[in-house]
Formats: C-alpha cells, structure tokens, sequence
C-alpha cells in the first residue's frame, strides 16, 4: 500500500506541474471570489426590506473604490416617498432639490471619503404604501471628476440600492409615531452583518473543497 501511494503521487504530479484540470478550477474560483469582493463594494441603503407607509429611517453607506478620495455624493429619492428629511452629516454639507413640494434628490458636498474608507449618510422617509421595490439611485464623484453611477440593475456592475416594500418585512429603525421612539431590530441586523462577513470565508471553504476534489480525481485517473 505504501509504495502504491508513492506511486500515485509521483504520476500525479508528474514533472512538478499542478494537473490543468486543477489549475483551471482553482483559476476559476479564483476569479469568482474576487467578482464577489468586488461586488460587495458596491452603494447599499439598509434596510433592504421596510413595511409599506412606515415612517423608516435609513442609511445610505458609500464606499471609496478609487485611489482618490470620493468628494460628492447625490442620491435620487424614489417615487412615492411621501414625507422626507436628511440627518446632518459632519462635515459634510447638504443641498436639496424639490419638486411641486416633493424632496426628489439629495446632495452631499464639501466633505471627502478617503481611499480605502467609506461614509455613511442616514434620512428619514415615508415608505409608499403598495408593495413594491423601490430604487435608490446614487451618484458619486472623484476628486478628479470621475463620476460613478450606481443607476443600474441588480446584476450590472454598477447597480442601484433596492428596498424591497412589504409587509412580511422585519421593522428596523422605524419612527414610532404614537411614542416618538425608533425601533431598532439589533437582532436582525447584526445577523444580517455575520451573513455578509461569513459570505468570503464560505467561498473559500468551498474553494478548498473543490480543490481538493480536482486533486483526488487526478489521482485516481492516472
């Protein structure tokens, strides 16, 4: 058995060189788990889910993707909102764009977001009353002039925060009228943050994994 084994593993790696096979898994996997890390950079607004006509406070995180740092951001409020207000953000100020009385854009200047930081800008909005995902379109400027848009759909590169509205939707930071009091919901959020941060360890179990399965069918190929 011993020399079997000595055997299997000299043909299998033949002159030192990995088998094509697993140099093409592992490439593959490779390139799927930098996609996700670069994808997870992207604009979000939590939360992603709120009920119809809450009074929901949310929160708009924008990330530096860029070697200069990020000195505008603008955030197009969605249909439906009916009632709107912007909390200060230090050092940044604020601009608001109305129509026919209605908040429809946002703008944050004279502020910066460093390379390798983010920002995080919050409001408050009442949620329409169908039930339906609502957009958040968001634009954000470069020292330089680059301009990124996160406009587009859910599977582009650079896709627009979506809030879904309904009412199976768990309530997080909702303003409760009656009492003046948020509601936050620390339970679900913290969970949904261990979800995102255990995504890339996930991916890279499953990696190993996959590998190591590459590796055995090799083996016994040969």
């Amino acid at each position: 058995m011993r020399q079997r084994r000595l055997k299997l593993t000299a043909r299998g790696w033949g002159d030192g060189s990995p088998s094509p096979h697993l140099v093409t898994l592992v490439a593959a996997v490779a390139v799927a788990l930098i996609a996700s890390a670069v994808a997870s950079a992207h604009a979000i607004v939590l939360p992603a889910a709120s009920r119809p006509a809450d009074l929901q406070r949310y929160t708009l995180t924008v990330p530096n993707e860029r070697d200069v740092p990020t000195i505008s951001v603008a955030l197009q409020v969605p249909a439906g909102i009916s009632f709107f207000l912007v909390e200060t953000a230090p050092g940044w100020t604020v601009s608001i764009h109305k129509t026919d009385g209605h908040v429809d854009v946002v703008r944050w200047t004279g502020g910066a977001i460093p390379v390798d930081g983010f920002a995080t800008f919050r409001v408050l909005a009442r949620n329409p009353i169908a039930a339906v995902p609502i957009s958040w379109k968001v634009l954000q400027g470069y020292a330089g002039g680059e301009i990124v848009r996160w406009i587009g759909s859910p599977d582009s590169d650079t896709p627009a925060p979506v809030t879904e509205i309904t009412e199976q939707a768990v309530p997080t930071d909702v303003i409760d009228v009656q009492g003046g009091k948020v509601v936050p919901n620390v339970v679900a959020e913290a969970a949904a943050r261990r979800s995102r941060d255990a995504l890339p360890r996930y991916l890279s179990v499953v990696a190993v994994v996959l590998a190591g399965a590459a590796l055995v069918l090799t083996i016994r190929r040969r």
